[in-house]
């Protein structure tokens, strides 16, 4: 199942945000939305952030896609 995710809509957290680690957050609920990227393969991996508990969405082929296939990671 692919899930899609505009990261244009969110507001990127520069504070926190590092090197391959990106932050985003969206809305009022507090949560966060972490992007990794891979250089070396061009995938991303994202994950749901709510306090200190960190869940995986899911993988993208490339960093600029926002398609994610929901619940499963790219090795």
């Amino acid at each position: 199942m692919l899930i899609k995710i505009n990261l244009s809509e969110m507001k990127q957290l520069r504070e926190k945000s590092h090197y391959n680690y990106n932050y985003y957050a969206y809305g009022n609920m507090g949560l966060e939305l972490l992007q990794i990227c891979h250089e070396e393969n061009d995938t991303c991996d994202y994950y749901l952030i709510s306090g200190d508990s960190k869940v995986l969405l899911g993988s993208a082929d490339g960093c600029d896609e926002n398609e994610i296939d929901f619940m499963y990671k790219y090795t």
